[in-house]
């Protein structure tokens, strides 16, 4: 970890990601199997010294709050990390290339609102995921 931050933070993702699909011994094979149509997002943050290292997946997001160094109660906010979301340019088409489809965002005449959401099939939305993120662990059903 003290060595190389990105790649255990990269690791940590990975075992979870593992750990869910039942690979690691001792997995309770009724959580693998609940994986397949649910998932979950997750956003880490880790200060080492003055480095802050952020890693995350799915539509969950750090933020950090600044105070100006008078002390005044001028807080400002700086994203560190970025929602992994089916309307994203760059994720729509990496979902695309892997064979998923994309159903548009929709705005409604009465200010309803239904985001992009990630399908297997958009002629067979009843086959799912219907996903409003892009990346998540577990959701079997959308790795397809």
């Amino acid at each position: 970890l003290r060595d190389n931050p990105p790649a255990a933070l990269a690791d940590a993702f990975a075992a979870a990601q593992r750990m869910l699909e039942g690979v690691d011994e001792g997995i309770n094979a009724d959580v693998a199997r609940s994986a397949e149509d649910s998932g979950a997002c997750c956003t880490l943050v880790l200060l080492q010294n003055n480095d802050l290292w952020t890693a995350n997946i799915g539509d969950c997001r750090a933020v950090l709050a600044s105070v100006p160094p008078d002390g005044s109660e001028d807080f400002s906010a700086t994203d560190l990390s970025e929602d992994h979301k089916a309307d994203r340019p760059d994720e729509r088409a990496r979902l695309r290339q892997c064979g998923g489809q994309v159903a548009p965002a929709v705005h409604f005449d009465d200010g309803d609102f239904e985001p992009a959401r990630v399908f297997e099939d958009l002629a067979e939305r009843s086959r799912g995921p219907g996903l409003t993120m892009s990346r998540a662990f577990g959701d079997w059903g959308a790795k397809r």
